[in-house]
């Protein structure tokens, strides 16, 4: 019999802290669902468009902050906050993590 592993679900665990912190920032319940709008798309932007090298961050970053981010907290009725700079902070840099392992390992095919 065979014995799989699962991740331990860190995303998800910071996903639930911002919700929970949001609760508190925002005094609502709507805020809490509203954080945890804003964090899902913004991890998710920002996860996928590191992939590209140097640049990818870069453009990710500029559109999460003058587009994005922007546009979910006037469809959630929220405001800009520091939980919102630390969610963005945050993703920019595990999105900074990966763009770094992707250029390693593009640097390390090229010159092998």
């Amino acid at each position: 019999m065979t014995e799989t592993k699962t991740r331990s679900g860190s995303g998800l665990l910071l996903l639930i802290l911002s919700m929970i912190l949001g609760y508190f920032v925002y005094g609502t319940v709507a805020g809490a669902l509203g954080i945890g709008l804003l964090y899902i798309i913004v991890s998710f932007f920002i996860v996928i468009l590191s992939v590209i090298p140097v640049i990818g961050l870069l453009i990710s970053a500029i559109i999460s902050y003058v587009y994005i981010i922007p546009m979910i907290l006037n469809f959630t009725g929220l405001y800009w906050t520091w939980l919102v700079s630390v969610i963005f902070g945050l993703h920019l840099i595990i999105g900074l993590c990966i763009t770094i392992v992707v250029l390693v390992i593009i640097i390390s095919a090229v010159f092998e």
